[in-house]
């Protein structure tokens, strides 16, 4: 889950048109009383630095699949794996969650 708030944090565009972290922060702080939960975005901007991509997250008490663009993770709270597909590269990290 930290992944996908970073990854919306530090997206330059939005930054500057609202505050999309506190927002995003709120509703993973919500969210993480549940057991389970899905989550599907289509987001896009407009002006000289527009662009467009879909997020997802699907997320239990047992771990979670996130997919922004063209990576994904799959993250529980002894693995993550990452899996970068325009780059043709997977990553996998033992630690927490």
């Amino acid at each position: 889950m930290k992944f996908i708030l970073a990854i919306l944090i530090g997206i330059p565009t939005l930054s500057w048109t609202q505050d999309y972290g506190k927002e995003i922060q709120r509703i993973l702080i919500e969210f993480s009383n549940l057991e389970s939960y899905s989550i599907k975005a289509q987001i896009s901007t407009s002006g000289s630095d527009a662009y467009n991509f879909s997020a997802s997250i699907k997320s239990s008490k047992y771990g979670s699949h996130i997919k922004v663009g063209e990576t994904e993770m799959l993250m529980n709270f002894n693995y993550s794996v990452a899996v970068d597909h325009s780059e043709k590269t997977i990553r996998v990290s033992k630690g927490d969650y």
